[in-house]
């Protein structure tokens, strides 16, 4: 993997989606990314509630990456979410 700076670009310049409610509550809708293990997981936005365990490996990633992955990089919208992740699983 080398270093991805994708990860930089979204935490930096994560668009704030103010339209992108949830039908049960009327909540904005957010995600967690957390890493666990040198694996990426998904979580609500409660950062408890665990949606995903991918097997998306960061041990190649640059230690900033890892650092900031560890510590949990937050997504506002499932679009986010998944080009993130798309963008690690080539």
């Amino acid at each position: 993997f080398g270093t991805n700076n994708n990860v930089n670009k979204y935490t930096e310049n994560k668009s704030i989606n103010t339209n992108s409610l949830t039908n049960e509550n009327s909540e904005v809708e957010g995600y967690w990314i957390i890493a666990v293990d040198n694996k990426l997981n998904v979580y609500k936005k409660d950062k408890k509630t665990i949606m995903a365990e991918t097997d998306i490996d960061i041990s190649d990633f640059s230690l900033k990456e890892k650092n900031m992955l560890q510590n949990g990089v937050y997504y506002e919208n499932a679009e986010e979410l998944f080009k993130y992740l798309e963008s690690n699983t080539s």
